[in-house]
């Protein structure tokens, strides 16, 4: 009534995605499937209203179960690095902003006019760390993760997962194309 802003937000109960991966390891494939599938949509709603969320990692990955006999369900987190429909976010576009482990090459050059392919591309590493349970770069600096995701081809996904379809594996590597 006096005109105060306020946000009122879902109370999550359940984890973040990493505190799941760091006490359990890697996901199976069912369960990876699953919470992709939950993710797609979520990205799909995100981007048909002209936001792109360049951030998605796997701490900004809510994973709640509504009730016992509940399937789990993923919810995307922290919007703040977001790009509205104008193309305008809270940081300064043509900068470096994200998660080096999670950042799409077009991120990492600050290139204008960043689009869905971003976060698709961002999906394609937290699907890989789903499966491997690290991502597809790691390095001793940011530098050198940063360095790899612009010039180096992902590793062998035959040699970084456990048990996965030749199909799921197949996306992972399109996703970071």
């Amino acid at each position: 009534s006096q005109g105060l802003l306020y946000v009122v937000s879902e109370l999550l109960r359940g984890e973040t995605l990493a505190d799941r991966l760091k006490r359990s390891g890697p996901l199976g494939e069912q369960d990876a499937r699953h919470l992709l599938r939950e993710l797609i949509d979520a990205l799909e709603v995100v981007h048909d209203a002209g936001v792109i969320h360049r951030d998605i990692k796997p701490q900004n990955v809510f994973l709640v179960r509504d009730g016992p006999d509940a399937r789990e369900r993923a919810v995307l987190l922290d919007f703040g690095l977001a790009l509205n429909p104008e193309g305008e976010g809270i940081t300064t576009v043509g900068r470096f902003v994200g998660t080096p482990a999670y950042a799409s090459p077009e991120q990492i050059r600050g290139e204008r006019g960043i689009g869905p392919a971003t976060d698709l591309y961002s999906l394609g590493v937290l699907l890989w760390t789903m499966l491997a349970g690290q991502p597809p770069y790691v390095g001793d600096s940011d530098i050198e993760v940063l360095t790899a995701h612009v010039s180096s081809p992902p590793p062998d996904p035959g040699k970084s997962f456990k048990d996965v379809s030749k199909g799921l594996a197949a996306l992972a590597l399109d996703l970071l194309e």
